[in-house]
């Protein structure tokens, strides 16, 4: 600002204040010559300098916006001091009114009022993905709600159309120091989930975007034959001697019982050319993917989990950002890319959705004048708990990799509590760990990272992954 001087008059002054531009001007001008006869560019971008912040599932029906806690506001600094953050929304954003559950025979139902997307922008969050088991929990329109939702609380999303082509392609989200690119998929979903292709002659399955899977089974000789011959009575096998087909899955003869899964290559190449032009179009590209799928155990992922990330990668995605069993997996480097085979939960308030449908009360045979909170106190005494008789499911990670130019550096892993043993008001919501529980996490995590070759230490009440010379 000019402020005006005595003895001169306002045109003199807008001619100094011109000059006085034009000088910084030509001086801006002679700075980036400088770098640019360096090699150097003033394109923020091209640093190659981005942090993300990656969390799990979120299925949030209370505003968060609210809350108080020291615990719970460094979490959300956290996640808002980064050049993007990320999450899976699991959640369908509509009013009650409008409420139409798909016909399912689904166990869960998720919902919550559109003013939720307005909270993730609150809490930082600049991109969440859709493709998961509940993005058609109410039908099309539900779907469609929850874009609408997320459009007019500025937070972009992915994973979801109105046919394949539109499910399938990237967001991108213009930071700061660059353009990113997300791409979002799930393996795990009912029948008429997925988004199919649009014709010309008819009109599209709107849907999300799939990575279907193949199963074969290997049986000992025994087993083998019992089933095979319980396929032939049913009309259902080939003469082959060391392999049949049986309930849409595969089964060899082999020495002993083994599961193993192949990505759909259809779907695999589908995706792979997704990320290819994602990647011609933004400065970084993520990949997100839902899969409840497992190996041998819940906390490990399944084969074509691995295969699937390692071909993300290796078509240039610079992370990959799994969800969906609800429990946190193994972190791998490869090929300097960082590759989170489950991210766990983040907000996971399923027991505070207001209103859930007729089919899921049938389910549990519970009458039909029952009350919501009859339904969640009877699921809590039987099905196991449903979740709520197990820690793993309620501690997490907020992940912070951190580039620099282009190399990944580090990752940071900031424990989370989502309140184990707490009551149903209060369950579901995270705050960062305290320095017991938190290394607890972080030592776990570490445990499930070891057989990736990826090495964790526990520093300052934070996991941290350095990155090795030659990891990148």
């Amino acid at each position: 600002m000019f402020r005006k001087k005595q003895g001169k008059s306002t045109g003199q002054l807008h001619q100094a204040s011109r000059q006085v531009v034009m000088t910084c001007g030509f001086l801006v001008v002679l700075a980036f010559a400088g770098l640019l006869a360096h090699g150097q560019t003033p394109y923020e971008a091209a640093k190659g300098n981005i942090t993300i912040a990656l969390t799990g599932d979120s299925i949030i029906s209370r505003p968060m916006s609210a809350y108080i806690e020291p615990e719970f506001m460094a979490m959300v600094e956290a996640i808002r001091s980064v050049d993007l953050a990320f999450t899976n929304l699991e959640i369908a954003l509509q009013t009650v009114e409008n409420l139409t559950p798909m016909v399912s025979d689904r166990e869960s139902y998720m919902f919550a009022h559109p003013s939720i997307a307005k909270e993730l922008a609150w809490a930082g969050f600049d991109v969440v993905s859709r493709a998961n088991n509940h993005a058609l929990d109410y039908g099309w329109e539900g779907m469609r709600a929850t874009s609408r939702a997320l459009d007019d609380a500025g937070v972009a999303h992915a994973g979801v159309g109105e046919n394949l082509a539109l499910a399938g392609e990237a967001v991108y989200v213009q930071t700061a120091v660059g353009r990113v690119g997300l791409i979002s998929t799930a393996s795990s979903f009912d029948t008429f989930h997925p988004a199919r292709p649009q014709r010309a002659d008819i009109r599209a399955t709107p849907g999300l975007n799939p990575i279907r899977y193949h199963q074969t089974t290997t049986l000992p000789l025994a087993e083998f034959a019992a089933l095979k011959k319980i396929s032939r009575s049913l009309g259902r096998s080939d003469d082959d001697d060391d392999s049949f087909a049986f309930a849409g899955e595969t089964f060899v003869l082999g020495d002993e019982v083994a599961v193993a899964t192949s990505a759909d290559p259809v779907d695999l190449q589908r995706i792979v050319a997704s990320i290819d032009a994602a990647k011609r179009q933004a400065d970084w590209v993520i990949v997100a993917t839902h899969t409840h799928e497992s190996g041998a155990r819940r906390d490990l992922p399944a084969d074509f989990l691995v295969e699937y990330a390692h071909a993300a990668i290796d078509a240039g995605a610079d992370v990959f950002a799994g969800t969906g069993p609800h429990v946190l997996r193994g972190i791998e480097i490869y090929k300097g890319r960082p590759i989170f085979y489950s991210l766990g939960n983040f907000f996971f308030e399923n027991e505070t959705v207001r209103y859930r449908p007729a089919a899921e009360y049938r389910g549990v045979n519970l009458p039909v004048n029952s009350s919501t909170v009859d339904y969640y106190d009877y699921r809590q005494r039987t099905q196991g708990g449903y979740f709520t008789l197990d820690a793993w499911f309620w501690e997490t990670v907020v992940a912070l990799p951190r580039f620099e130019t282009g190399v990944l550096r580090e990752i940071r892993l900031l424990p989370v509590t989502l309140g184990y043993d707490t009551p149903r008001s209060r369950r579901g919501r995270p705050m960062l760990a305290g320095l017991e529980l938190g290394r607890k996490i972080i030592d776990d995590l570490a445990r499930l990272s070891a057989p990736f070759g990826t090495s964790i230490r526990f520093e300052d009440g934070v996991g941290v992954i350095t990155m090795a010379s030659g990891d990148s």
